[in-house]
């Protein structure tokens, strides 16, 4: 294909946004600049000459996208002597395309919305006429140093982002490509730049520079090789290798005007790879990623042409540490659980998320291995979505160490007055023992045991959602496993204790009793959880539950039954009743409760209903299925 050379004035709008580009590319996850605003005043007119030119009412040099110079002051060089130069001195200068050019205290307005094509101010004739601006204009110089200039980067929406105390040199290298090596300040802190910019296209149908560059500054540095900038009704950037790095990227944010809550974690961020730049949104494919130490790969776009900033995505780890971003508890107030007893230590920290009103997000998780403070996982799996303040979080995977997996939704509305938290999912194949220890101090039930659970709660705090949950939670160990106390043995303590209510757990507690099967459900109510079924079984008893137990208060209140099952499926009728059902009446704080032994008639002792007179039955024998 034929390269082509862009219009001079397409040039002069690659120069004017340049530093602005190197800006939207360094800082794609910060939300962008913020948003001012600035009032642009004609100076009058004043007389041209050769060597010095006054911009005394703006020049519209390009339409779309519409380049507006409003103020400042060409002027030429002095010669090597230091002396104005003359009349044909200057003239034959800048008729070889030599000229060495200043431009001083000048405002460069882009406006980047495409609405105003076609409107806006025309270059005066006094402007056209002007030996120095037609020089610019088409470049037909040396090199160009622009001191002390303002570029105006302005939208339709009326924000704009403003680039101040330009200072650039700029130079013409045979008309071929630019170079600028500079800097600018934006918010109060000064970046460098050092760009080049090439002037012939390599395509027809678009005007597609060549261009490299590096911006640095003290809280972001970005670097852009071997890219494309193309020139059109939209300006963008292609690049096949871009590299952006923020040592501090907390603090970038807050210089950028976004009030990102400050504390651990969101420090070193880095990003390589091939980018595509457009206006307020840059996108990173095939591309490495690191933050405060996670590395990961995929693709991650940034856009901030909006109240919040958003970012979307898709990210594969090898390890994910989310410790840098967890507040942990002192030792004397973190969740410990030592004799039984369970701290909720810290529980009067809030539960708030502020980041949820500062962005948006839809972002794809995996990673190879997962590590959370003292906690730590296999893979894992996680689609997240904020939008609007509500956060959804979808864990498709989380696999418990061999020890389990893990699926389910957390969702979190900051929209009403307390933050509403909803969690539902599944925990299957975990070991029952050890998280019973970590919950109790003791391994209350062992065996692989299921989870479910669907919770609803609105809350501050860690303390005011363990009070206000609601909803049913479910265990079960389908293969069996053991309760951690000898229940029988504690029934017959219980029975020749001398005090009515005997208290606490006395050697049994020390004892385990094996089921075959146990399953229970529970419902979550004002901090308590409120049996409503609890089923466990060996080849001889069958043990059931009912009652609450208060989860703030660590007690209980409620029985605990035991009743005899036949060994076999034939038993042999006679007068003989049924063995009571034992019952355990537990009250108290569940590290030592005080226990009540009793009886009832057994289920199974129950008389029958009479049969049809019609069809009399002999009491031989019964056959009956267990439990």
């Amino acid at each position: 294909m034929t390269d082509r050379k862009p219009s001079p004035r397409v040039a002069i709008v690659a120069l004017a946004v340049l530093a602005f580009i190197m800006l939207g590319l360094s800082v794609p996850i910060l939300v962008g600049g913020r948003p001012q605003s600035l009032t642009l005043q004609t100076a009058s007119v004043q007389a041209a000459s050769r060597d010095t030119f006054v911009i005394a009412s703006p020049v519209r040099l390009l339409a779309a996208p519409e380049l507006t110079l409003q103020s400042g002051t060409l002027s030429m060089a002095a010669d090597k002597f230091g002396r104005p130069r003359s009349g044909e001195a200057a003239a034959a200068i800048l008729a070889s395309g030599s000229a060495r050019i200043t431009l001083d205290d000048a405002t460069i307005w882009l406006d980047l919305d495409r609405g105003t094509v076609g409107k806006g101010l025309q270059a005066g004739a006094d402007a056209l006429a002007a030996p120095l601006l037609s020089a610019l204009a088409n470049l037909s110089f040396e090199s160009v140093s622009l001191r002390n200039c303002v570029i105006v980067l302005k939208r339709g929406d009326q924000t704009s982002d403003v680039l101040s105390d330009v200072r650039l040199d700029v130079s013409n290298r045979k008309n071929a490509s630019l170079t600028a090596v500079g800097s600018f300040d934006l918010a109060g802190r000064q970046l460098a730049l050092d760009a080049t910019l090439g002037l012939v296209s390599d395509r027809r149908d678009v005007v597609q520079l060549p261009l490299k560059a590096t911006l640095k500054g003290g809280l972001v540095d970005a670097n852009i090789s071997d890219a494309r900038l193309l020139l059109g009704d939209k300006l963008e950037v292609v690049a096949p290798m871009a590299e952006v790095q923020s040592g501090r990227l907390v603090q970038a944010a807050a210089w950028l005007g976004s009030a990102w809550p400050v504390g651990r974690g969101l420090g070193l961020f880095k990003a390589k790879g091939r980018m595509h730049w457009t206006d307020r949104t840059v996108v990173f494919q095939d591309a490495s990623f690191h933050l405060d130490g996670n590395e990961a790969t995929g693709t991650l776009a940034f856009s901030w042409d909006m109240d919040r900033p958003e970012i979307d995505g898709t990210l594969a780890l090898k390890r994910l540490d989310l410790t840098p971003y967890m507040e942990l508890a002192s030792a004397e107030n973190r969740g410990v659980f030592s004799g039984g007893w369970l701290s909720l230590g810290g529980g009067s920290r809030s539960l708030a998320l502020p980041m949820l009103t500062k962005i948006d997000a839809d972002v794809r998780i995996s990673s190879e291995r997962l590590t959370a403070g003292p906690w730590s996982f296999g893979k894992s799996a996680v689609s997240l979505s904020v939008k609007g303040h509500k956060m959804l979080a979808d864990v498709g995977e989380l696999e418990l160490m061999n020890e389990g997996s893990a699926r389910g939704q957390l969702s979190v509305d900051m929209t009403a007055a307390q933050p509403r938290y909803v969690i539902r999912g599944k925990i299957e194949g975990f070991d029952a023992a050890k998280a019973a220890n970590k919950a109790f101090g003791h391994a209350a039930l062992a065996g692989r045991a299921n989870l479910i659970f669907d919770l609803t709660g609105s809350a501050s705090t860690v303390d005011q959602l363990a009070r206000g949950l609601t909803g049913r939670v479910g265990i079960e160990l389908p293969d069996g496993g053991l309760l951690g106390i000898d229940v029988v043995q504690l029934a017959a303590a219980a029975q020749r204790s001398n005090d009515p209510e005997a208290k606490g757990w006395g050697s049994p507690a020390r004892g385990q009793t094996r089921v075959d099967q146990f399953a229970a459900k529970f419902g979550v109510q004002g901090g308590k959880l409120l049996v409503e079924s609890f089923k466990a079984s060996d080849s001889t008893r069958l043990f059931t539950a009912a009652g609450d137990v208060d989860l703030s208060s660590r007690s209980f209140d409620g029985e605990f039954s035991i009743r005899k099952q036949p060994v076999t499926l034939v038993v042999v009728a006679d007068d003989r009743p049924s063995p009571p059902t034992e019952v355990l009446k537990l009250r108290g704080p569940w590290a030592e409760p005080y226990i009540r032994y009793s009886t009832r008639p057994s289920k199974s002792a129950a008389p029958s209903s009479s049969p049809p007179a019609e069809a009399p039955i002999t009491p031989t024998t019964s056959t009956r299925r267990p439990g």
